[in-house]
């Protein structure tokens, strides 16, 4: 256990109250540690990376110049034999002495930290210590919050939108997207363009092909798939899905999102559906090198009728149950997500901000770059929790949603349906296993 330092400044005060008479000591403010984990790690192999990491660093520095009492300790993600999982994360916030400020980089540990009463609720930690206002959209903030809890404080926003070749719509002499544009007219697009199906096949395509119906192929809590999987939303848009891929693909076999990257690579497919942070890592070069602007952005489609509607993802932080110092953590949380100055703006050039604040101050709503992006954050939408979800689809029932490509439209419904009872089977076997092996890591701790 850390012991908490006390400066020897008793004596001092003693003098200056008999001085000026005063009767009352002020006391200084305790020297406080507090630790900050950040999804990075320290290697120079990665500039990237390296010039991120040297801008936390000024951050914190800077933060103390104006907080003496305040220290922030960085701390990396520590690799083992190349690898750190998310399972690895969320031992360090179970464990008994856990970082004061926690990333929370997907809705699957989000949901879990809720779920083991690991966060805090930051709203009333932001009307308690808070100086400056959450100027965060409301839709933003709705993808970090469980039950009314805000449980993590969403830095970042990583929107879906189509990214598209230029020059392979003027050859087939065909306009470019407009910002409210529908799949009807994507199908339409992508018949002409000669480059067989834009779309992958799978249970992901499904879930963000259903997001202006306000349903999922899942509940919201990740954990059951009967009534969502094989909802009426769930079988009007399968079957739209089904009649793009005969209208586009023909008789070739459902694409798998790698095929789909490379074709578009290769200009041999005119668009892709892409994210703003695969964009930004990933693809980097995708504008530094396009010199002649061939690339650009497009919002993504929804259904004629139904409202646009974009699955964001968010990456935030969250301040473990667990601190010491919520007080102090809060305070520089503050400072590093919701403060214009010097190191928010440059940090802003590595994500999309969610503050108002620091948007403005970076110039992101004014970036060509990040127009399209910026403009799909209005319409964003909870993304589905994927912590059981993404390890349920074993290699039968993957299979079982590839058969439905060639299924009758008057047969899916029950389709779905037998797909949706084992998809359930599976969650189900899956959540009593996750549950004994938190019970067993529990009583262990104690």
């Amino acid at each position: 256990m850390r012991r908490k330092l006390v400066m020897p400044f008793v004596a001092m005060l003693a003098i200056v109250a008999a001085a000026t008479g005063c009767s009352e000591t002020v006391k200084e403010k305790e020297p406080v540690e507090i630790r900050f984990f950040l999804p990075s790690v320290e290697d120079s192999r990665f500039p990237l990376l390296v010039q991120q990491n040297q801008l936390y660093q000024s951050t914190v520095d800077n933060f103390h110049k104006a907080n003496p009492h305040i220290t922030v300790k960085l701390e990396y993600i520590t690799l083992v034999n190349n690898k750190f999982t998310e399972e690895d994360m969320y031992n360090l916030l179970q464990s008994e002495d856990p970082p004061d400020i926690y990333p929370v980089l997907s809705m699957s540990l989000l949901q879990k930290a809720y779920q083991d009463k690991l966060l805090l609720d930051l709203l009333p930690v932001q009307r308690m210590y808070g100086t400056k206002e959450i100027d965060i959209d409301k839709q933003i903030l709705d993808s970090a919050t469980i039950d009314g809890q805000l449980l993590a404080l969403p830095v970042s926003a990583n929107p879906l939108f189509v990214l598209y070749h230029k020059k392979l719509f003027d050859a087939a002499d065909i306009p470019y997207p407009q910002e409210d544009w529908t799949w009807e007219q994507f199908q339409a697009i992508s018949k002409q363009l000669n480059g067989g199906p834009l779309l992958e096949y799978s249970p992901g395509s499904l879930n963000m092909l259903m997001a202006g119906t306000g349903k999922q192929i899942v509940s919201p809590g990740g954990d059951a798939a009967v009534g969502y999987l094989d909802s009426a939303e769930a079988v009007q848009t399968l079957r739209w899905l089904n009649d793009y891929y005969r209208e586009v693909a023909g008789k070739e076999p459902a694409k798998s999102f790698v095929d789909l990257y490379d074709s578009f690579s290769k200009l041999q497919t005119g668009m892709f559906f892409y994210s703003y942070l695969n964009q930004l890592y990933i693809d980097g070069e995708i504008y530094d090198k396009n010199k002649e602007g061939n690339i650009a952005m497009a919002s993504l489609p929804h259904f004629a009728g139904t409202k646009r509607a974009n699955p964001v993802d968010v990456s935030g932080y969250g301040i473990a149950k667990k601190s010491k110092h919520p007080q102090e953590a809060w305070q520089f949380l503050e400072y590093f997500a919701l403060s214009a100055h010097e190191n928010t703006k440059a940090l802003a050039d590595f994500y999309l901000s969610t503050s108002k604040s620091v948007a403005k101050a970076s110039g992101q709503n004014t970036d060509p770059i990040k127009k399209v992006p910026v403009g799909e954050l209005k319409y964003a939408v909870k993304p589905m929790d994927s912590s059981l979800i993404s390890h349920a689809w074993t290699p039968e029932l993957t299979a079982g949603f590839q058969a439905l490509l060639t299924t009758e439209d008057k047969d899916i419904p029950a389709a779905l349906h037998a797909l949706a009872l084992k998809l359930d089977q599976e969650l189900a076997r899956l959540k009593a296993e996750r549950d004994n092996e938190q019970g067993a890591a529990g009583s262990t701790r104690q």
